[in-house]
């Protein structure tokens, strides 16, 4: 008996405790459009819950959602930046990390190997000395070069695999957004 007494006031309660959806008020102009009592997300927005709020003060069609493309761009010619755009700051800073590590080793690395082009001394950075290993351990202890050879050595294949494997996600649109929304 109680089942059915549930049952028959479930849609009273639900009604009692939704929200009337108000243009304006909790569906905001060119966010959302009203229907019935539901508030209908234009292209771009979603609605983002704050759990501080009780359900009766919630604003449907209040987040606006991050373009996959606009981080595509970004991290295409400027990596790292289109994780700062989609609020994954922990991924930004790690791949920036390796991106400085490895200019830096590589311009240091130039400038000791006293090459004509910087792509020379690439070239041979990358193919000589890291299939010659790690560098050989002198008397005098280890220096900057030697330093410079190992953070290029860490950073170079992570970094490029990295962004190569971040241009297909992003294109694939797999990423969301720092909040767990879904980019357009």
């Amino acid at each position: 008996m109680t089942k059915m007494i549930f049952f028959l006031f479930l849609p009273l309660f639900s009604f009692i405790l939704s929200q009337e959806c108000i243009v304006g008020k909790n569906c905001p102009y060119n966010q959302g459009i009203c229907a019935g009592t539901t508030c209908e997300c234009m292209a771009g927005y979603k609605t983002f819950f704050d759990p501080k709020l009780p359900q009766t003060e919630q604003i449907y069609c209040n987040y606006k959602q991050k373009n996959h493309m606009i981080a595509l761009v970004l991290e295409v010619f400027l990596p790292s930046v289109g994780h700062f755009y989609t609020e994954h700051y922990w991924l930004a800073l790690l791949k920036l990390g390796l991106g400085l590590g490895f200019i830096w080793s590589s311009y240091y690395l130039y400038g000791e190997m006293k090459k004509p082009s910087y792509i020379e001394a690439l070239k041979e950075t990358i193919i000589n000395k890291i299939l010659d290993g790690p560098p050989h351990k002198n008397t005098a202890g280890i220096s900057t070069t030697d330093i410079a050879q190992y953070l290029f050595n860490i950073t170079f294949h992570p970094f490029w695999i990295f962004w190569l494997v971040d241009i297909y996600l992003y294109f694939d649109k797999v990423y969301y957004d720092g909040n767990g929304v879904e980019l357009i």
